[in-house]
């Protein structure tokens, strides 16, 4: 949503997951949501599966299209190259495909987070044809480079969605990526330390669910961050040093 216009919003369409579908893709709506118009889309089999704007500069708009489909039979999925990270400057009435320092092969999928106290830096979770790396660009999406060699924050939650980032909202160089474990970065990215026990960890208070999580740092308080999950939400209070269940207090 336009933080500067309520009426004007954003929906990401994944679309059917089982077929081709042709209303895949990047819809807008500039009346508070009474009538939408698609304004990004590639073909039937490619949707959308995140977006983000740049809250100092609404007018900015990313979205990583996806080109997938899901089998009729249990752990049947296909998946092709034809997504990538795309880019609004106009609020999105035109859009241009980012490639300059991502993979060549291919983008699969990607999840992105823009820094709110500098819409320059974001860091995305690209998936390529055979692994998933960890991108950061500086340059409000221009150029990219893979920020680190660890592959244990770029893991795949419980196998198969993708790692999802979130930045401090007052500190640019502090992410977290939520997997089947959470990691931290204080370094824009290079380093990362867990924020939880082994798997088979004896305190609940420390484990993130092995379902997909999207952390949300508070705007108003960096060192707050709530994590909805599909078993309900968590949160880190302090600095995120520990996970606390907050949907069961």
């Amino acid at each position: 949503m336009d933080p500067r216009d309520a009426n004007k919003l954003f929906v990401a369409v994944l679309g059917h997951p089982y077929g081709p579908n042709e209303e895949r893709g990047i819809y807008r709506s500039t009346d508070g949501g009474r009538t939408f118009t698609k304004v990004l889309s590639k073909d039937e089999n490619t949707g959308d599966s995140d977006l983000d704007v740049d809250p100092r500069n609404p007018d900015i708009v990313y979205a990583c299209m996806w080109e997938q489909r899901q089998g009729p039979w249990e752990n049947g999925a296909w998946a092709g190259t034809n997504g990538g990270i795309f880019k609004s400057t106009n609020g999105g009435t035109t859009w241009r495909q980012l490639t300059s320092g991502l993979p060549a092969e291919g983008i699969v999928q990607a999840d992105i987070a823009v820094a709110r106290s500098d819409g320059n830096r974001i860091y995305a979770t690209v998936a390529n044809p055979t692994t998933v790396r960890i991108y950061r660009s500086d340059d409000a999406g221009e150029n990219w480079t893979q920020v680190t060699q660890d592959t244990r924050p770029a893991g795949r939650i419980g196998g198969g969605d993708l790692p999802v980032p979130a930045v401090n909202p007052q500190n640019r160089d502090a992410v977290i990526i939520a997997s089947t474990v959470s990691y931290r970065s204080e370094d824009g990215g290079r380093t990362w330390v867990a924020l939880r026990g082994a798997p088979a960890a004896r305190r609940s208070t420390t484990r993130v669910p092995r379902s997909r999580a999207r952390p949300s740092p508070r705007p108003d308080n960096s060192q707050s961050c709530p994590a909805p999950h599909s078993t309900g939400a968590r949160r880190r209070p302090n600095g995120y040093p520990v996970w606390e269940n907050w949907s069961r207090r």
